[in-house]
C-alpha cells in the first residue's frame, strides 16, 4: 500500500486524460506568421506574403488553427510579438496544452566569420546584422521558453539550416521516415511529451528561391492529406511531401524537445475516433485509479506495451516515494537528533521536513549539536569477527575484544580538506607511490598551475585515491595545525619507510581495525552493515554497487543515513584505511585488549567497502588488505583520536560533558 501524504505530489505530475477521442480544438492550436516582401536595404521579394496567406487559410479552414500574420515586420515587431505570445501563454490566455506554429519567410543571411545565421526583417541591414536582424540563436532560445507544450518552427529563408545549433557538426540532416506506428501510441506521445520541432527550407546550406518550394509542398500536404485516422504528423508531412522540394528541407528538434514528442495536424480540427484495444482500456483504467498498484497491474499484463514507458516512469516515482517513506520510518524509530538531521539532508524537499525539524526542537538538538565533526565512542567489550557466519576465514575466529574510549570522525576526510593538505605539502611520493592518484579518471582534485583545486561541487565529497602513507602524513599535518601532538614518527630506513606510533599522543590518527569495527557496529552490536542488518534497508545507509542508494559513484559526505552513533558511510562509499598491518590469520593470535594489528607485514588493512563493491564487502566485519604505497580510486580514510581519562569531567564533545559513561558494556 502506498502513502497518502506523498501520493498527490507524485501523481499530480503524471495525471493526464487517457487517450480518448479528442474533440474539436478551438483556440488550442495557433499559427503566427512573419512574412517580408518589402525591404529597406535589400532587394524586395514577391511571394512570402502570398505563400503564408495561403498556408494560413488552409490551417484556419481545415485544421482548426487560429492564425495571425504580421506583414513586413521590423526587427522590433518580430521580437515584441514573440515576447507577447510568451506572456499570453504564461498567463493562461492562450492554451498551454495546445500547439503553436511559428513561421518566418523572407531573406536570410549567414555571417561567415561567426557562423551565426539571421532572419532579415524589413529594416535589416547586412552591414549591421547584430542590431538589425533576428539571430537564430536568440530566436531558438526565446521560442523554446514559450510555455506552450508543442511548438513547430518553420523558416523559409536562405541559410535557414543554421537555426539548428548543431548544424556544423552534422554530416546530414536528411530525415529518414519512421516506420508505421500504432495510432494509439502516436496519441499517447502527443499527450505526454514536450515538442520542439523545426522545418527549414534548406538542409544543405543552400539558397532558397523567391518562389519557395517549401511553401508549395506544405500547401500540397495540407490540401492532399486526408488520413483515415483524422490527423498526420509533421514527420509524415516531411516524408510524403516536403522531401520532394529542392533544396531539400531540413527537419529536426531543438531546445527542450523530448524524444517521441509529436506535432500533429488534425484535419477539420478534430481528432479521429479511436477503436480502443484491450491494452488501451487497461491503460485508461490505470490512469483512472491513479495508484502504484494500478500501474503495476498494467505492466504485469503489458510489459512491453505502448504505454509501458509511461507506466515505468510512474513506478519509478512510486519507488522513490516508498524509499522516502521507509527512511522516515527509520528516522522516527530511532528518534534521535542524528536520525532526523540525516533524513532532512537526504530528502531536503520532503513533506516530512517540517515534522523532522519539530522533532529536533523537541530533542533540543541545537544544544547537543549532531553536526560536530568527531563522534565520542565510549569504550567497551564486543565479539569481534564473523558473528553472522557469512564471512571469510579472515574474520575468524570470533573472539571478545575490549576497546578504549576514542573519537572518530563522523565522515571521511573530504576533497576540500585534502586539497588544502596538498597545497601546503605537495603531492609527494612515499614508498614508491604518490600520495594522491591525480591521474585517476574520477579524481576530484586537479593540478591547476601551482595549486591543487577541487572540481566544483565535489568539495565535500570524500577524498579517494589516497595512499596509506598519505593518510598518515595528513594525520600529523592536521594535528600540528590544531595544536595537538602528532601520533606518528616517519623514519626512512635502508629497508624503506618505518612508521612508529606514539599511542599516548593526543593528535589525529587512523583507527585500528578493532576500533573501526566496534564503532561501525554501534559499539559492538551484531549489525551486518553500519546502521542495519536488513538488506532491504541497506540502501539508506550504504553506497554500494548497483545504485540502489541513488549514487552510481562516490556520494557526498553525509548523503545517507548515519548509524546510531552518528557515523556516516561506514559501509560503502570509499574503503577506509586502518592503522593495522593486514594478516588473514591475525585473529588466531590477536590480543583481546585493544588490539592494534600485527607488528609487521606488506599490506595495511581496509574496512567498509566502496561504491564499487558488492554488499558482502560492505559488511562491518569484512577485512581486506592493500599495499600502503599504492593509492586506489576507491580508498579514502577518516580520522580517529584518543580520549584521555583526564578529560572525563571537562571534554565538551563527550555526552553530558564527559560526566558519565554512555551505555554499552563498560570501558
Amino acid at each position: 500500500m502506498y502513502y497518502p501524504l506523498l501520493f498527490t505530489a507524485i501523481f499530480g505530475v503524471f495525471s493526464s486524460p487517457g487517450p480518448e477521442t479528442i474533440s474539436p480544438r478551438p483556440d488550442r492550436d495557433r499559427a503566427l506568421f512573419f512574412a517580408v516582401n518589402e525591404y529597406d536595404n535589400l532587394s524586395d521579394l514577391n511571394f512570402p506574403i502570398s505563400d503564408v496567406e495561403t498556408i494560413a487559410g488552409e490551417l484556419e479552414e481545415h485544421y482548426g488553427f487560429t492564425v495571425e500574420i504580421v506583414h513586413n515586420p521590423t526587427r522590433k515587431q518580430i521580437r515584441d510579438k514573440i515576447l507577447e505570445y510568451d506572456g499570453k501563454y504564461a498567463s493562461g490566455e492562450y492554451e498551454q496544452d495546445g500547439q503553436l506554429l511559428i513561421y518566418l519567410t523572407g531573406h536570410g543571411i549567414s555571417n561567415e566569420s561567426s557562423g551565426n545565421g539571421y532572419f532579415v526583417p524589413k529594416n535589416g541591414d547586412e552591414e549591421d546584422l547584430a542590431a538589425t536582424a533576428i539571430e537564430y540563436d536568440w530566436l531558438r532560445s526565446e521560442i523554446d521558453h514559450i510555455p506552450c507544450r508543442r511548438i513547430l518552427v518553420t523558416i523559409d529563408a536562405c541559410f535557414s539550416n543554421s537555426f539548428d545549433e548543431n548544424w556544423p557538426s552534422k554530416s546530414s540532416r536528411r530525415f529518414g521516415r519512421r516506420g508505421s506506428q500504432d495510432k494509439d501510441q502516436i496519441m499517447v506521445d502527443f499527450d505526454n511529451y514536450r515538442t520542439r520541432r523545426y522545418l527549414t527550407s534548406d538542409a544543405e546550406d543552400n539558397e532558397t528561391p523567391d518562389k519557395s518550394q517549401l511553401a508549395n509542398r506544405i500547401i500540397e500536404g495540407l490540401r492532399l492529406s486526408n488520413p483515415a485516422n483524422g490527423y498526420f504528423t509533421v514527420e509524415q508531412l516531411h516524408a510524403n511531401h516536403l522531401r520532394k522540394a529542392a533544396p531539400t528541407p531540413g527537419l529536426g528538434s531543438f531546445g527542450s524537445h523530448e524524444p517521441a514528442a509529436r506535432f500533429l495536424f488534425f484535419r477539420d480540427g478534430s481528432a479521429p475516433p479511436i477503436q480502443k484495444s484491450p491494452e488501451m482500456l487497461a491503460w485508461e483504467e490505470a490512469q483512472s485509479v491513479n495508484s502504484c498498484e494500478a500501474f503495476q497491474k498494467y505492466l504485469d499484463e503489458f510489459p512491453e506495451g505502448n504505454y509501458s514507458i509511461l507506466a515505468k516512469k510512474k513506478m519509478e516515482a512510486c519507488a522513490l516515494a516508498k524509499k522516502e517513506e521507509d527512511a522516515w520510518a527509520i528516522a522516527k524509530q530511532r528518534n534521535s537528533c542524528l536520525s532526523y538531521l540525516a533524513f532532512r539532508q537526504a530528502y531536503p524537499k520532503s513533506s516530512y521536513g517540517e515534522v523532522a525539524e519539530a522533532k529536533e526542537e523537541e530533542l533540543d538538538c541545537a544544544r547537543t549539536n549532531p553536526k560536530k565533526s568527531q563522534i565520542y565512542v565510549a569504550g567497551g567489550s564486543f565479539r569481534m569477527g564473523d558473528f553472522s557466519g557469512n564471512g571469510s576465514e579472515f574474520e575468524r575466529p570470533v573472539r571478545t575484544v575490549k576497546v578504549k574510549t576514542f573519537y572518530l570522525n563522523r565522515t571521511e576526510v573530504s576533497n576540500a580538506e585534502f586539497a588544502q593538505f596538498l597545497n601546503e605539502k605537495g603531492n609527494l611520493s612515499t614508498g614508491g607511490g604518490p600520495w594522491y592518484l591525480i591521474d585517476n579518471a574520477r579524481a576530484a582534485i586537479k593540478k591547476s598551475g601551482t595549486k591543487y583545486v577541487v572540481d566544483s561541487g565535489k568539495e565535500q565529497y570524500p577524498v579517494s585515491g589516497v595512499s596509506w602513507y598519505a593518510a598518515v602524513y595528513f594525520c600529523n599535518w592536521r594535528s600540528e595545525k590544531e595544536g595537538f601532538t602528532p601520533v606518528y614518527s616517519i623514519i626512512k630506513t635502508r629497508a624503506g619507510i618505518a612508521v612508529k606510533p606514539n599511542w599516548a599522543a593526543n593528535g589525529y590518527r587512523l583507527p585500528t581495525e578493532a576500533e573501526w569495527e566496534y564503532a561501525s557496529r554501534d559499539r559492538g552490536e551484531d549489525l551486518r552493515w553500519a546502521g542495519t542488518s536488513s538488506q532491504d534497508s541497506l540502501h539508506f545507509f550504504a553506497n554500494l554497487t548497483g545504485g540502489a542508494d541513488g549514487h552510481r559513484y562516490i556520494a557526498p559526505s553525509g548523503a545517507l543515513l548515519a548509524n546510531d552513533l552518528g557515523l556516516a558511510h561506514m559501509s560503502g562509499n570509499v574503503s577506509e584505511w586502518c592503522w593495522d598491518y593486514f594478516d588473514g590469520k591475525y585473529y588466531h593470535e590477536a590480543p583481546s585488549d585493544d588490539p592494534r594489528g600485527p607488528s609487521s607485514g606488506t599490506k595495511r588493512s581496509l574496512r567498509g567497502g566502496s561504491y564499487s563493491h558488492a554488499v558482502n564487502y560492505g559488511r562491518t566485519t569484512t577485512r581486506q588488505g592493500w599495499q600502503p604505497a599504492v593509492p586506489n580510486g576507491m580508498i579514502g580514510f577518516r580520522l580517529a583520536r584518543n580520549w584521555s581519562s583526564t578529560l572525563r569531567r571537562s571534554d565538551p564533545r563527550a555526552p553530558n560533558g564527559g560526566r558519565q559513561r554512555v551505555g554499552g558494556r563498560g570501558e
